[in-house]
């Protein structure tokens, strides 16, 4: 068996999947779907990340200006929902691309416990 270094659990060799790295907050913030151990990648790409976020806030800033001025100065608790909506909706395929990024590149390692 090939070990996969970027994408398996280095305790349980099980493949963690996306939705694991999706889930943690940070990339250094992993746990194991199937042995709950707590992993991060190594080295994490801070510029990949810092890239996302300058490219997706202006984005994002532009998209809700649009949506306010179309909508009112009043908002309403449903076009607050729908906004965060758009909002997770525009950040998605940067997590994807990140996740992506992440599994081909970088090395799946044990977090040790302090």
């Amino acid at each position: 068996m090939i070990k996969m270094r970027h994408k398996n659990c280095p305790r349980c060799n099980i493949d963690i999947g996306k939705l694991a790295v999706i889930k943690a907050s940070l990339p250094s913030r992993i746990k194991c779907p199937h042995c709950k151990e707590n992993l991060y990648y190594k080295p994490i790409p801070w510029w990949l990340l810092t890239f996302s976020l300058v490219v997706y806030i202006p984005l994002l800033n532009t998209i809700f200006e649009y949506f306010l001025s179309i909508l009112s100065i009043k908002t309403t608790f449903s076009e607050i929902i729908l906004l965060s909506v758009v909002a997770f909706l525009i950040w998605f395929p940067f997590e994807l691309l990140f996740v992506n990024y992440l599994r081909k590149n970088c090395i799946l390692t044990i977090r040790e416990r302090s």
